[in-house]
């Protein structure tokens, strides 16, 4: 991996050599549990036994330090939960569980495995109406929002420039396509 190592972000190439290794030496249920769900209870044994002896230096001491994220500990339980974009994620299932009240139709989504059958669900529990209430319009109105998930102001005056009904229209055409017409069964970021 040397020189053609991703030069964007040392933690983004930790995480990456992180998969390689659990590709490596994982069983499947382990690896789900731990790069689709973002957290296994043993962590420590794991990584220390399976995982840690396949990494770079520079990528064990990024896992070293953070890794503990993966134990599923405190409020919010899954690794991919931490930072903004995982903040913001935490967020939504939480208005997913709450204040929408949908959190059984988006497990019907995720369960099944046609994408006919994703549309149905989607479509007979009206899941546009609960999931882009004006709160959540307006949260996706503002550059604090998309901020938090790494959209750049230049890129959002583009869109509500030049997207029929702007950023947040953007937003709900392509998620609704993504429920609606792409496999979601053995997804693991959409499953978060």
């Amino acid at each position: 991996m040397g020189s053609e190592r991703n030069a964007q972000s040392p933690s983004q190439n930790a995480i990456l050599e992180l998969k390689l290794a659990g590709i490596r030496s994982l069983e499947f249920d382990e690896f789900f549990d731990l790069f689709g769900r973002g957290h296994v209870s043993s962590w420590n044994t794991i990584y220390s036994g399976r995982l840690r002896p396949h990494l770079s230096d520079s990528a064990r001491g990024i896992c070293d330090r953070w890794g503990a994220l993966f134990q599923g500990r405190r409020l919010r339980r899954s690794f991919y939960f931490r930072g903004s974009a995982g903040l913001f994620a935490w967020l939504i299932n939480g208005y997913i569980n709450r204040m929408a009240k949908v959190r059984n139709a988006i497990n019907d989504l995720l369960s099944v495995k046609a994408v006919e059958e994703q549309q149905e669900i989607y479509d007979g529990h009206h899941l546009n109406d609960p999931l882009w209430r004006p709160l959540i319009q307006w949260c996706l109105r503002c550059d604090e929002t998309l901020a938090l998930l790494g959209i750049p102001l230049s890129q959002r005056r583009q869109l509500d420039n030049g997207y029929p009904g702007g950023t947040v229209q953007f937003i709900v055409d392509r998620v609704e396509s993504v429920f609606r017409t792409l496999p979601l069964h053995d997804d693991y970021f959409w499953r978060l």
